[in-house]
């Protein structure tokens, strides 16, 4: 087996902020031709999807949160309590009978209840924009994700500006320099969040509806059901994953088709290809998987 600290590798640091818009593109470019592998500060970089894919499904990998926070002194406190308990630091049985728990809420037929809510956010953006132009980020992938998780969460759509702060702070957990720099904000973010979570579970515990809140408090498997700890928690990991991947990659997802136009006139004149379509863009482009 060979030593990777023995290979000669490329070297990116994502983490420079030199490192913004073109530069980073061109960056990941040249290391992707060079390499499916690149070396950075505090570990290694996959630039090949399928590399990408074989680490996320091997069951010997974990993910590496705990560590980062140990390296950059996180041993205590709301943040500490907040890593150990997330779902992605939970390995073995007890990741598995979380998961089979939450699981059926997030199938794709139970998912296409939410449609029309969010094709009706979708509206009330694009509403709101003026004129022929707009910064798509602010206008739209930053406040959709937020508005469609509170509705998913069973929230009111009006908490959707803080969800979004809370998640962008608590997702920086991940970013080194920010646990160093803004730990105070982070945890203070962590708590605010707990509060408002403990808050509408007990407003779901004696008013339950068919949203995620509900369900999750409802969820048994052979008689095993949800601590409150987990409930608080598995509901945070939603907010995250749900509004930092999702205004990410809209982001990312209209770049990419604004770069490919025959692919972004298959929304229209063919959508259900549009999923092969978003597939073949991105096995053209190995620098946009790996920041993907």
């Amino acid at each position: 087996m060979v030593d990777v600290s023995t290979l000669e590798l490329p070297v990116l640091d994502v983490s420079d902020p030199a490192l913004n818009g073109p530069e980073f593109h061109v960056a990941m470019a040249d290391a992707a031709s060079r390499s499916w592998l690149a070396r950075q500060p505090l570990g290694y970089l996959t630039l090949d999807r399928d590399a990408g894919e074989l680490f996320f499904r091997n069951r010997s990998a974990t993910f590496p949160g705990q560590l980062l926070a140990e390296l950059y002194g996180i041993d205590r406190g709301p943040l500490r309590e907040e890593i150990d308990r997330n779902i992605l630091h939970i390995d073995g049985p007890d990741h598995a009978r979380l998961r089979k728990l939450v699981n059926p809420f997030f199938s794709p037929r139970a998912s296409d209840r939410w449609r029309p809510a969010m094709r009706g956010f979708l509206d009330q953006l694009w509403a709101a924009a003026e004129g022929d132009s707009c910064e798509f980020v602010d206008a739209f992938a930053k406040p959709y994700p937020s508005l469609t998780i509170a509705t998913v969460m069973g929230a009111p759509t009006t908490d959707a500006p803080r969800l979004h702060e809370w998640s962008n702070w608590i997702q920086r957990q991940f970013d080194g320099p920010s646990l160093t720099a803004e730990r105070p904000r982070i945890e203070q973010a962590v708590e605010e969040f707990y509060a408002w979570c403990d808050e509408l579970l007990a407003v779901r515990r004696t008013s339950p509806r068919g949203d995620l809140v509900s369900v999750l408090i409802a969820a048994e498997e052979d008689g095993d059901r949800l601590s409150d700890v987990e409930l608080v928690n598995l509901v945070l990991n939603v907010l995250i994953g749900g509004v930092d991947t999702t205004q990410a990659q809209l982001a990312h997802g209209l770049r990419l088709f604004a770069e490919h136009p025959d692919q972004w006139a298959l929304l229209a004149t063919e959508p259900e290809r549009v999923p092969q379509a978003v597939e073949e863009v991105l096995r053209h482009e190995p620098i946009d998987r790996a920041r993907a």
